[in-house]
């Protein structure tokens, strides 16, 4: 499957407490975005360097998190895993939550949230209306399948 980028889709941050594995979510309303490296001077080795940002959508709401983050992605150094230690929750074992992941240990936890119609930004919309009556529990797995197909894709390097 091949990705065409910039890949766009409305997500939140988690806070992520890694040794008890716990995430909490920050409600800001937020874009994220992998594209591929700004400019030639970024991978001037043609080392295919993406980027990762995510920023919110209201800088100037009050909610508890208002700064853009920004990561630089180099091939084979990070992942992107579905998160799944809600084993108290029986209800949402697929629950959109996926976890960056670099070699180095250092993790930036979002989740997916709910696209905005009337929003003006071009996002990856979830097909979820040709999922109607399969359950809730069966369109959550779909759309977590269609989501690390992207994921998988853009960090092996499938992309246009």
């Amino acid at each position: 499957m091949t990705v065409k980028l910039p890949f766009t889709i409305n997500a939140g941050i988690l806070d992520f407490e890694p040794v008890q594995r716990r995430v909490s979510p920050r409600y800001t309303k937020g874009l994220l975005t992998i594209s591929k490296a700004d400019s030639i001077d970024e991978d001037e080795d043609d080392m295919d360097i993406l980027n990762f940002k995510w920023k919110p959508l209201d800088t100037n709401s009050e909610e508890d998190h208002s700064q853009v983050i920004e990561k630089v992605l180099f091939p084979g150094e990070q992942i992107i895993v579905p998160y799944t230690h809600l084993k108290k929750s029986q209800q949402f074992p697929n629950s959109l939550i996926y976890l960056l992941t670099f070699s180095s240990g250092e993790i930036v936890p979002f989740y997916i949230q709910e696209q905005d119609p009337t929003s003006k930004v071009e996002t990856y919309q979830l097909a979820k209306d040709d999922m109607k009556g399969d359950g809730s529990r069966n369109i959550l797995t779909k759309m977590n399948d269609d989501l690390m197909n992207i994921f998988t894709s853009i960090i092996k390097g499938d992309y246009e």
